[in-house]
């Protein structure tokens, strides 16, 4: 029986810390991508707004 308890209480903590890592994780990438995303449209914008005075100006 206390070998069962023991097992279970691993399995748990186990269970416990993967989920958080895998929070931690995903967070970590959702940040990254919309980190990229903004700097990627922060680049297009300047691009299209250069285009755009060149063919103006």
């Amino acid at each position: 029986m206390e070998l069962v308890q023991g097992w279970v209480n691993t399995f748990t903590l186990q269970h416990l810390i993967s989920k958080i890592f895998g929070a931690i994780i995903r967070h970590l990438v959702d940040t990254r991508i919309s980190y990229l995303g903004y700097h990627f449209r922060i680049r297009v914008m300047n691009y299209v707004v250069e285009k755009l005075v060149c063919a103006f100006f």
